[in-house]
This record gives C-alpha cells, structure tokens and sequence, in this order.
C-alpha cells in the first residue's frame, strides 16, 4: 500500500485542494490518504465528503514526558500545560533555548496592553513584527492564542488548573 500524509492539510490553497479533490475522484489501487488538520471544517466540504474523520484525543502529561523525556527539564508542567496534549506543540516550544522565555515575554506584553486597554492596540501587531524568525513568530501567536482561550476560561469563572498560563489566572480574571 502507498499511504500519503499531507500534514496541515487546512495551510493548502484552494487550487492545491481542488488538485487533492481531482486524485480522490478516482484515487490511485492500494493508496490510502490522510489529511491532517485541527478542524476539518477549516477543508472544503467536497473534501471531508469522501473521508473518514479519524479524531485523536490529546496525549496525557504522562505520555507527553515519555515522549519529550530529558527535553523536559524544570520546566516541565509549564511545557506540559502550554502543550495541552500537543506533541507538537510542546516540541516547538522546546525547539528553541529562547522559547519558554519568548512565550513568557510574549504573553507579558499582550497582558500589558490588555491592562492598558481592554482591544488589543496596533502595538501588539508592531511588537510580534520585530520577533525574528519563523519559530520564533509561531511561539509567540500560539502563545497568544492560548492566553486568548484562557481569557475566556477565566472570565467563565474556570480555575487555574483549568488553564495553560496557571500562573497568571489571578490577573486574567481581574481583566475578564
């Protein structure tokens, strides 16, 4: 069998999905595709028609530090708690020596001008513009993604163990 795995299939234009679309018309004997994606909402309908969507459950913090092993570090429950089941994630944080002290400066400065003002000013988009390089840039929007998440978790009402960023649950609420 021929399998073919198109990683962040959801990243690929519609010209290269309509060519996917066109294969899957009349897929090749013995070739099996997997196209992976955190939504497959985020695909073209025509698309997640004529799959199967197969759901994988985040790994345990367990199997996360089987996985990571030694990279861990002392830092472990915060790599742990960013990741969110996320091998992925976890080893992008872990990629870079700067990655952890990134995502800590990146979600200060985003708390700061939260503080300042509940929108978010144009100097967030200035700030992450003069963060160097790719992983770098992808640190710093996952970060603010998930501070974003926890935002919402905490004005909910959710409890620190609930959220990525545990140590600042007591200041997301007060911004909540």
């Amino acid at each position: 069998k021929r399998i073919v795995l198109i990683p962040d299939a959801a990243e690929l234009n519609v010209s290269a999905l309509n060519s996917i679309l066109k294969v899957l018309e009349e897929p090749p004997e013995h070739t099996m595709f997997f196209l992976l994606c955190r939504d497959p909402g985020e695909l073209l309908q025509t698309i997640v028609s004529r799959f199967q969507t197969l759901r994988f459950a985040p790994l345990g913090d367990d199997e996360l530090r089987i996985a990571l092993g030694e990279r861990l570090g002392a830092e472990a429950d915060t790599v742990l708690a960013w990741a969110e089941g996320s091998l992925e994630r976890a080893e992008l944080l872990l990629a870079d020596d700067d990655g952890l002290t990134l995502r800590k400066e990146a979600c200060e400065r985003l708390h700061e001008l939260w503080e300042a003002s509940p929108r978010i000013p144009s100097r967030a988009t200035q700030w992450v513009e003069k963060v160097e390089g790719e992983t770098h840039t992808a640190i710093v929007l996952d970060s603010w993604e998930a501070l974003l998440r926890d935002l919402a978790y905490a004005a909910a009402g959710a409890s620190a163990k609930d959220l990525r960023f545990r140590e600042l649950h007591t200041r997301l609420r007060e911004v909540a």
